[in-house]
């Protein structure tokens, strides 16, 4: 095994930063640097090639942002069969203790070396050619060796348990390539739809800004929470919730007064607007492509997250998802499981009505729901609210986040949740069973080797630890369904997995000229040339492998059947209404 690490001068690894070293080291006392110049010459970097090539076992921390590097000056062989970020991960699902130097330094009882340049690189936008070569190369091989050595410690540990090897090696190390394609290719975005949302959100942030202000009766700042507070309770004298704060859940529970409606409208598109607007001019690419980083280790219940921009939480609002299309020649395709979670809870609660209703295709578990809940003339309206409570149970909403989407009493809210458990007593004591595992500090298992355990449970994280418990198992069946479809789907079999663990990779849409952009929760978002032969054969593939996944990962009591869209811009595709005729 060789563990091996890069210092590049920034961040951009599709485009403009550099590496400035490679390390590389078979023994911890020992580490190899190659510089910047060497690494640049044409003849050091075919011998690189090689030395990738070999059977040998690359391990790298976080090695998905290096590899980035390395494939895109030419040096295509390099790959990932090891990562400590992701063992670390495995053995922990808790956030912000998977750097190195906290697990060195946990581990290996390593000082801390992030002071040796700290003074050349004070903040992260300062970049590490400022530092040194002589200091930038010892802190390097730090690095190298920190790495090496937490490696043989963490590996024994996750190997001593098959369902943490199990995940480690099916899941978490070929996501590091697939996740590396998808974000090479990056989501096209269309210039002109994002500067036209640009505007139309800040219209609706100054509309609401105004509201704010005219019933205040002066030029409050809405953006100031101790100016609020004192506009909600002490001038219009709201009751306090929780102090002076204003935040969501305090806004949730005051009054239904129009400038709390306002102030509402205000935060929400202010946030779609710097998250999903600006975010995507800041970090729009040289090629007009968004390439944001996926982080496998982004979450505590198993699913990735995104960042630089999210595009995994972009809105459903149609205008902000039409600011990204496929290029001239290509179609963008979406299959999505349809509704994955809440089969994910049938599968696990044996509810024996969930059950049916997705054992029999005449049957529509929200038509269901509404009927039983508001009788046979049930109206529209009453119809996506038992659909917002079926989405709403396995994503842990409560009674008061449904009284704040339909504007009713938090009574009627949870009157809808009580029906629900009624309707489906089976889902409901599975639920209440998942909630309970923090109180009896129970360590909650998936098929894929996930885990949710619980370290440290008091009175004050409770309630977060007892919702996230609810929604951890159905939530990450769904999420790890989609994410090892991607991988069947999107990635070439360069990976050097133990043979016990080897899945075989699909390695076809790739020769349609097709790729996988996007990977949200439940769905795949794909770039594909606009031919109606070539569309028919990929969606095939991708609809075979999605629907048969489940099935090959023991989850067979429920069927997960996908969704297709098709079309030009994203938020604008169309649904394939007969799907089994579409693909035969």
């Amino acid at each position: 095994v060789v563990a091996a690490d890069i210092e590049t001068g920034g961040f951009n690894r599709f485009f403009d930063d550099e590496i400035l070293s490679l390390g590389f080291a078979v023994d911890p006392r020992l580490v190899y640097t190659i510089p910047e110049a060497i690494l640049c010459d044409p003849a050091y970097r075919k011998e690189l090639i090689k030395l990738f090539k070999a059977k040998t076992r690359w391990i790298w921390h976080n090695g998905k942002f290096d590899i980035a590097f390395l494939r895109r000056d030419g040096i295509e062989t390099a790959r990932v069969d090891e990562d400590t970020m992701l063992l670390s991960y495995a053995l922990d699902e808790m956030g912000g203790i998977h750097d190195l130097e906290q697990i060195a330094g946990e581990l290996l009882d390593a000082p801390d070396y992030k002071h040796m340049v700290k003074q050349w690189v004070p903040t992260k936008k300062d970049s590490y050619r400022n530092i040194p070569k002589p200091i930038l190369y010892e802190y390097q091989s730090y690095d190298v060796s920190n790495t090496l050595q937490a490696w043989e410690l963490l590996h024994e540990s996750v190997m001593q348990d098959d369902k943490l090897t199990k995940l480690y090696y099916e899941v978490l190390i070929p996501a590091t390539e697939f996740l590396y394609t998808v974000e090479k290719h990056g989501m096209l975005v269309d210039k002109q739809w994002n500067k036209k949302q640009d505007k139309r959100l800040l219209k609706i942030i100054e509309k609401a800004k105004k509201v704010v202000q005219e019933h205040a009766g002066y030029a409050i700042n809405p953006n100031s929470p101790q100016q609020l507070a004192e506009l909600f309770f002490n001038e219009l004298e709201f009751r306090r919730i929780r102090g002076n704060s204003t935040d969501k859940d305090v806004l949730r529970k005051l009054p239904d007064h129009p400038i709390v409606t306002a102030m509402k409208e205000y935060r929400k598109v202010k946030k779609q607007h710097s998250t999903y607007v600006v975010s995507v001019q800041k970090n729009m690419k040289p090629d007009g492509r968004i390439h944001c980083t996926y982080k496998i280790h982004g979450t505590r219940t198993g699913r990735l997250s995104s960042a630089d921009p999210n595009m995994q939480n972009v809105p459903r609002d149609k205008q902000i998802r039409g600011q990204f299309i496929a290029p001239k020649g290509y179609i963008l395709m979406e299959p999505d499981y349809s509704q994955a979670e809440l089969r994910s809870l049938a599968q696990l609660s044996e509810d024996v009505e969930l059950t049916q209703i997705y054992h029999d295709n005449t049957r529509s578990l929200h038509k269901e729901v509404a009927l039983e809940q508001y009788g046979k003339d049930y109206n529209g309206d009453q119809y996506i609210r038992a659909k917002a409570v079926n989405f709403g149970i396995v994503y842990g909403r409560e009674a008061p986040s449904f009284a704040d989407e339909f504007n009713v009493s938090t009574r009627v809210g949870q009157s809808w949740i009580d029906g629900w458990f009624e309707q489906f007593p089976g889902a409901a004591k599975y639920i209440r069973l998942c909630r309970r595992a923090p109180i009896n500090t129970e360590t909650m298992f998936t098929t894929f080797g996930r885990k949710k355990r619980h370290w440290v449970v008091v009175r004050e994280n409770l309630r977060d630890l007892m919702n996230e418990a609810a929604n951890f198992p159905h939530q990450s069946i769904a999420s790890d369904l989609t994410l090892t479809s991607g991988i069947s789907i999107g990635i070439s079999d360069r990976l050097r997995i133990p043979k016990r663990y080897r899945r075989k990779v699909a390695q076809a849409i790739s020769k349609y000229g097709a790729y996988v952009v996007n990977i949200i929760h439940d769905s795949l978002l794909l770039e594909v040339p606009d031919n109606p032969e070539t569309i028919k054969a990929v969606a095939r593939i991708v609809v075979d492998i999605m629907q048969s996944m489940a099935p090959k990962w023991g989850i067979n009591r429920v069927p997960f059947t996908v969704d297709l869209k098709i079309g030009k811009r994203w938020g604008y595709l169309k649904e394939v209404e007969n799907l089994q005729a579409f693909l035969h």
